[in-house]
């Protein structure tokens, strides 16, 4: 048997859906109305039965982090679902992320990575963000942590498009300019 969530954004509208391919199920929440005009879902993972999403408020021109329980995906259609979310000041957009357990801690950690505009030159400077201990019910997060990626002179930046856990590391892909020069930029962090 699988089971199945999915992410849907269709204009105005945006819903994750949940399938079960042995009772043949298929349901869906719809997310609040203030994410039809405001907010964009760039990413999402499911960790302990908790969805986590990543993505932009349009409003405030800066990156979010949301949460909600998994197990809201089995309420009737067009039951309220609390949804969780914060900005993160300080980036402009979160596109990819990824969700482990700190291994000190074993507290939910989000690795998120991103950019913001008009820091290094005219290019989009990529950023990441480490956020601790983010749980659905509105508890805010234990500690956020914004960090910027090398900006070596106005136009050679780092731009993240991924990130990837590992047992031990916290790795960033993307993509880096130096004088001139382009290619992968890869970086590794401790957990």
């Amino acid at each position: 048997p699988s089971e199945v969530i999915t992410y849907v954004w269709g204009g105005t509208r945006q819903w994750f859906t949940y399938e079960n391919s042995t009772s043949l199920n298929y349901n869906y929440i719809e997310l609040p109305a203030i994410f039809a005009d405001n907010i964009i879902v760039n990413d999402f993972r499911i960790i302990n039965g908790i969805v986590y999403f990543c993505g932009v408020d349009n409003n405030s021109g800066e990156g979010v982090l949301g949460t909600f329980k998994a197990t809201d995906l089995l309420n009737p259609p067009g039951t309220p679902v609390p949804v969780d979310f914060f900005n993160i000041s300080g980036t402009a957009e979160l596109n990819r992320m990824e969700v482990y357990k700190d291994p000190g801690t074993g507290n939910p950690r989000v690795a998120a990575v991103g950019y913001r505009n008009g820091i290094c030159g005219t290019m989009a400077q990529g950023v990441w963000v480490d956020c601790e201990g983010y749980m659905p019910g509105g508890t805010p997060p234990t500690s956020v942590s914004v960090f910027d990626s090398y900006c070596f002179a106005p136009n050679d930046v780092e731009q993240w498009h991924d990130v990837v856990s590992t047992d031990d590391w916290v790795v960033l892909v993307g993509y880096g300019k130096v004088g001139g020069q382009e290619g992968i930029a890869l970086r590794r962090f401790h957990k």
